[in-house]
């Protein structure tokens, strides 16, 4: 058998198990770079040396915009789908194939994808500040999803998602209980592109985030003349594509002059600005709704890092002076 049927048979059967966008995540990942460069072979001659020199290819030229590595973050999913898919085999693999293979990459590239960790860039504060003024003199009432972001850490689906029932005007509170996203829905007749509404990414994102006091006087301008039940939307009522708002995102970052970041990289400005006002990694980390507080530390380490920098300089000048001790 080829690969690639086991690769196409192990789909089918994963889809009703996961979430839609789980399965769109994987059936991309299939297609795109596993399929694609080990497709071809025959299950038999899939050894530890053909996958490792995939996985050396994909770190360092795997990505198919700039033919660059792909990001640690990527190569962890293409290794946890390898590893499903071995499972799925019942031995027509080697079940000790993907461990063979983990001590194979550490000793042939440095971006082992086992300990890489991918780092959390944020925005400076002149591009905070011009991203705010922005949405605020400029900007559509639709982009009022760039500043949920920016104040409260919340993932693009999950902001896509909120509707006003959502919001506790009166105690300042949001509930994220749901996230959309826009992508291809396949059938047996045709495909086309819909918008799926699923559960959050795990238990832990399902939370309530408190709502900074201008932002919420703004949603509440912003609710009175609304025409959908989704706080972000168009002016006519209709949703907004994920895409579509992440391009809009990347349009407005251009006007600001800022050449760097996506809508993503407000959720880690929210973080790191979180842990620079001093909010312990246990309370950013349940905002965020990450499944535990070491996942944040380890994400936003090097924030925690100039903290202490910052903490240490202060105890400093405490006992310090110019002429020497107080």
């Amino acid at each position: 058998m080829m690969f690639k049927k086991l690769l196409d048979e192990w789909l089918i059967a994963t889809k009703s198990n996961v979430k839609p966008r789980t399965f769109v995540t994987y059936e991309s990942i299939v297609r795109r770079h596993i399929s694609k460069h080990l497709g071809a072979f025959e299950i038999k001659d899939i050894d530890k040396y053909k996958l490792r020199d995939f996985f050396e290819f994909a770190a360092t030229k795997g990505n198919e915009k700039n033919k660059l590595g792909l990001s640690p973050s990527s190569l962890r999913l293409i290794e946890r789908i390898l590893n499903l898919v071995v499972e799925y085999a019942e031995g027509l693999i080697d079940v000790n194939l993907m461990i063979k293979v983990k001590r194979l990459i550490g000793k042939h590239y440095k971006a082992d994808l086992h300990n890489n960790i991918d780092i959390a860039t944020a925005f400076d504060k002149d591009a905070q500040r011009k991203i705010v003024e922005y949405c605020y003199t400029r900007g559509r009432k639709q982009d009022v999803g760039i500043l949920i972001a920016l104040y409260t850490g919340l993932r693009l689906g999950e902001v896509l998602a909120l509707q006003w029932n959502d919001v506790n005007f009166e105690k300042g509170l949001i509930k994220i209980q749901s996230s959309a996203y826009y992508c291809k829905i396949e059938s047996d007749a045709d495909s086309s592109y819909d918008f799926i509404y699923c559960t959050p990414k795990s238990k832990s994102s399902y939370r309530t985030v408190v709502l900074p006091d201008g932002l919420l006087e703004l949603l509440r301008e912003h609710k009175k003349d609304s025409l959908s039940k989704f706080i972000v939307a168009r002016l006519d009522g209709k949703r907004i594509p994920t895409h579509s708002y992440q391009y809009a995102f990347k349009a407005i970052l251009k006007k600001c002059e800022i050449n760097y970041g996506s809508f993503h990289t407000l959720r880690h400005t929210f973080a790191t600005k979180a842990i620079e006002l001093g909010a312990d990694i246990k309370t950013v980390s349940e905002v965020l709704g990450h499944k535990s507080a070491g996942f944040t530390l380890n994400r936003y380490i090097h924030s925690m890092l100039e903290s202490k920098k910052m903490l240490a300089g202060r105890i400093d000048k405490v006992y310090w002076d110019e002429d020497g001790i107080v």
